[in-house]
């Protein structure tokens, strides 16, 4: 999954741009534990090992479940850092983490992990997120259907989406991994996608390129319930359309926290 850009139709686009150029509140910066946080399990994903995962989940549980952190995080938190070390060692690609933009958000749903997991992972995901992709493709190293019942620990694939950024289709493709962890009887699912090469769009006669994206998720249990916590980190080159950080912040927690109503929407159906 990767959440690029709410859908918008061709008409909303000077709209859109409007706002860019007029600017908006970002969400607030994330509190430096949780943004470490989101940063060290991301890193640490690609690991063979699952000890360094394991206290980052766990010190992860311990701060949501903190004080008033759940509720703060529903509502979206800027982030920014992700460690070039981090990006290095995802391929051969060189790619600069300098300006990046990013959130993090986190969703609650009424539903068991199992449920949850069977639909990001298994099921078509234009169907779970019916507002998010114009097309959207992925092939995986074995059957993903092994994964929802752990009868295989991990996954690694490449998805190819379509999706609409100020009315203009873009075309991403994505290395993506899945992996359980076990956390002290728990357990997690932590996944993180990272785009293999720049994607361009031409608006207005303007052209756009988005050069690097990062996608982070971790699937939270909870007794009959579940938490989805997801981040995203990315770095475009606008050109001459007025799209302000804060704007660019405020719709990636937007499209975040639409996906996940639409997938607790598809949940409930079933």
């Amino acid at each position: 999954m990767s959440p690029l850009r709410p859908r918008l139709p061709a008409a909303a686009a000077p709209v859109v741009l409007a706002l860019g150029l007029l600017g908006c509140r970002p969400p607030p910066d994330a509190p430096a534990k949780l943004e470490d946080l989101c940063g060290y399990l991301y890193d640490h994903i690609g690991d063979e090992e699952d000890d360094a995962l394991q206290e980052g989940l766990r010190n992860l549980r311990v701060w949501i479940d903190k004080g008033d952190n759940f509720a703060a995080t529903e509502e979206g938190y800027s982030i920014t850092e992700l460690a070039q070390s981090t990006v290095d060692k995802l391929d051969s690609r060189e790619r600069d983490t300098s300006d990046l933009v990013g959130a993090a958000t986190i969703y609650g749903h009424g539903h068991k992990q199992r449920a949850l997991v069977d639909a990001i992972v298994v099921k078509n995901q234009e169907e779970v997120f019916t507002d998010n992709y114009l097309a959207y493709e992925r092939t995986f190293d074995q059957s993903p259907k092994c994964f929802p019942d752990r009868e295989c620990m991990a996954l690694i694939g490449k998805s190819t989406s379509s999706t609409s950024f100020v009315g203009a289709e873009i075309t991403t493709v994505n290395r993506i991994q899945f992996r359980w962890v076990e956390v002290d009887d728990e357990w997690y699912v932590v996944r993180r996608n990272w785009l293999l090469d720049p994607a361009s769009t031409s608006v207005f006669g303007t052209d756009i390129v988005l050069e690097s994206q990062y996608f982070l998720g971790v699937v939270l249990p909870r007794g009959a319930k579940t938490q989805h916590l997801i981040a995203t980190w990315m770095e475009g080159d606008y050109g001459a359309l007025p799209v302000s950080d804060d704007f660019l912040k405020n719709q990636i927690v937007k499209s975040m926290q639409e996906q996940g109503e639409q997938l607790e929407a598809y949940l409930d159906a079933r």
